[in-house]
């Protein structure tokens, strides 16, 4: 029974030390994204498109206030058709999206999350179309 006890005082002065450790970003998340994208080419008008997008990963604290993450994300942008002058094509039509993982070092500062991104992007294009004058 005494052992019991001990083990059980020892567990939670771990786990409090753990939990006061353990900073405002650690652990698991997920977000999501949305905006708007404005493009522009050499000979084609400006144009805008919807762009969304969702994340999902997990921090973990690690030694020296170093805040390390591990996520997967994917992003939509919107296709939109552009209309071509001069040389160009009388409209290009396409949008794009990307997914992939991405590893996020950091080192948290107070409130701040200041971090660095190393990832990789898949971005298929969602159909190009250029139609000739």
């Amino acid at each position: 029974m005494h052992k019991l006890k001990v083990l059980s005082g020892l567990a939670m002065i771990l786990m409090g030390a753990a939990a006061a450790q353990a900073s405002d970003f650690a652990g698991p998340y997920v977000g999501a994204k949305m905006g708007v994208n404005a493009s522009s080419a050499t000979s084609l008008n400006s144009k805008t498109a919807a762009t969304g997008g969702i994340e999902a990963g997990y921090n973990w604290d690690m030694q020296d206030n170093l805040l390390l993450g591990l996520s997967g994300y994917y992003d939509y942008n919107g296709k939109t058709s552009h209309a071509g002058s001069g040389t160009a094509p009388a409209s290009v039509n396409y949008g794009s999206q990307a997914y992939g993982p991405n590893l996020k070092p950091a080192i948290p500062s107070g409130r701040w999350r200041p971090y660095a991104t190393i990832g990789h992007a898949r971005a298929p294009c969602l159909a190009a179309h250029y139609a000739p004058h």
